[in-house]
């Protein structure tokens, strides 16, 4: 029999009606009866909670260390809602063909009501590159800021000569305005607030609605088929981002999704002859030419449950072995710390290596932009301290020369690798929120600069046998405590 929607009148109580032009106060009260009454503990089996315990998800690996997915893992996904071509890892997107055709299957049987979010699942969000988005943050809040705010007073300002004075300049506004607000280094932005679950490459979303609206949630995902969802969903490995329900989060821990990952008995290899639809529901004839690998699953109790499967060539290259190379060392682990720290291993790249490289080029993109929009600086000549004080009337221009492409090599450099290594301790530190004194910061510091100087090979060399001390003498793995909704009341003030 089909499954009717829930309607708002059906729900006992109200539906949360929480959303961002609410007070801190309703905001709160709304969102502990979101979690407790709506989406609540043990409604389903495989919630997510990607804002509160799980933020760090993907995001950094089974040593506290900030990672990004590597391009070549990922793999174009099938049910996308516009022409637009998404991507997440090649097991997830395995994952979500199989999940998405089971529940068209189950609408096209009456199972589930066709007019449900959960019938026939589109992909709105995907993949979203975060080094792109770290681009953008740079960009568009840390260096307007800089300029707009900070430059814009002309006591700063007139100070910015060159290269040597904005980066004087800079590391003052940094201290000021961008640690105690935000981050500087691709690490720090990773670990922060404006990374997301949809940066790692495993997380699909099926809607674009609104984050905040709290009661369209309910409304329309928590449905008569919200449960049968969550349940088809974990059988493919998938769990539900409670805060965002159409929001499918690959949950590594999963079996499920663990045999999309090393694989399972080839059941069919030759072709599946089924068509595939695209979004219009039109047939796209397949090339029965391309075989179309699959078996089933071997967890007990999931035995009729198909799953299609990506092979890779056998050693001799005539016969193919289900399955990803990559991850060929998870089947039959019992401990999921070693999972992930496989998968970490062989799909992320650590970003700590690369932050003080990144740094340097946006500091250079960032003073020769500065210096082309105002190249030139009008001040009283007194100030610049070689004409008598009395002389003030007179006027000097001084006109800012851009850096050379080569003022932050680690060779002949301006800003060699000490620097590197200096700022990278004093950055993370900061956007770490550890305090120290400055007589133990100094400390620290020549500590690392002297593991530079005591290293032998070529100057990168030494530079990473430094910056690996610092690393992990000083800054070490990210503490993954944080807020929760239930803990976040401790800061509301009682008087709203």
């Amino acid at each position: 029999m089909t499954q009717a929607r829930t309607n708002p009148q059906d729900f006992p109580g109200y539906f949360p009606n929480a959303s961002n032009s609410s007070t801190s106060k309703d905001v709160h009260q709304e969102r502990v009866f979101y979690r407790e009454a709506v989406f609540y503990d043990g409604l389903v089996e495989n919630f997510f909670d990607t804002w509160g315990a799980d933020q760090f998800y993907g995001k950094i690996n089974t040593f506290g260390n900030a990672v990004y997915p590597l391009q070549e893992r990922l793999k174009p996904l099938r049910y996308s809602k516009s022409s637009e071509a998404f991507y997440a890892m090649g097991f997830v997107a395995d994952a979500w063909r199989d999940f998405a055709e089971k529940m068209r299957e189950l609408a096209n049987n009456n199972i589930v009501h066709r007019d449900s979010p959960w019938a026939a699942p589109q992909i709105h969000k995907a993949y979203e590159s975060c080094q792109s988005a770290y681009h953008g943050y740079m960009l568009d809040s840390v260096y307007v800021s800089f300029v707009e705010n900070y430059l814009s007073d002309v006591r700063n300002s007139n100070r910015v000569r060159s290269i040597g004075s904005f980066m004087n300049a800079f590391t003052e506004f940094s201290e000021a305005v961008l640690y105690p607000n935000g981050s500087l280094t691709f690490s720090g932005f990773i670990e922060g607030i404006y990374s997301s679950v949809l940066n790692t490459g495993l997380a699909i979303e099926i809607s674009g609605d609104d984050y905040d609206d709290d009661a369209n949630k309910a409304e329309k995902f928590k449905d008569a088929n919200f449960e049968l969802a969550a349940k088809v969903a974990s059988q493919y490995g998938f769990s539900i981002d409670r805060n965002i329900p159409w929001r499918l989060v690959a949950n590594v821990s999963n079996p499920a999704m663990q045999e999309y990952m090393h694989g399972i008995p080839i059941a069919n290899a030759s072709f599946d002859n089924k068509n595939d639809l695209d979004d219009c529901d039109e047939v796209i004839p397949k090339d029965t030419n391309l075989p179309d690998y699959y078996g089933f699953s071997l967890i007990e109790g999931f035995s009729r449950v198909k799953r299609h499967l990506n092979v890779y060539p056998s050693g001799n290259g005539l016969s193919y072995r289900p399955g990803y190379e990559e991850y060929q060392e998870i089947k039959n682990q019992a401990n999921n710390e070693k999972v992930f720290e496989i998968m970490f291993k062989v799909s992320y790249q650590e970003t700590w290596t690369r932050d003080m490289e990144i740094i340097a080029s946006y500091m250079l993109a960032f003073y020769n932009t500065y210096a082309q929009n105002f190249p030139v600086l009008s001040t009283h000549a007194r100030s610049i301290g070689n004409v008598p004080n009395c002389d003030t009337a007179r006027r000097i221009l001084f006109r800012r020369q851009p850096a050379p492409e080569d003022v932050f090599s680690q060779v002949n450099g301006q800003y060699r690798a000490k620097w590197a290594l200096k700022s990278f301790y004093n950055s993370r530190r900061a956007e770490r929120n550890n305090e120290k004194t400055i007589k133990d910061a100094k400390k620290d510091i020549k500590f690392i600069l002297a593991v530079y100087d005591a290293s032998s090979g070529s100057e990168a060399a030494k530079y990473n046998q430094a910056l690996r001390y610092a690393q992990e003498k000083y800054i070490g793995p990210y503490s993954l405590s944080g807020l929760t909704v239930e803990s976040v009341s401790d800061i509301i003030v009682d008087s709203y």
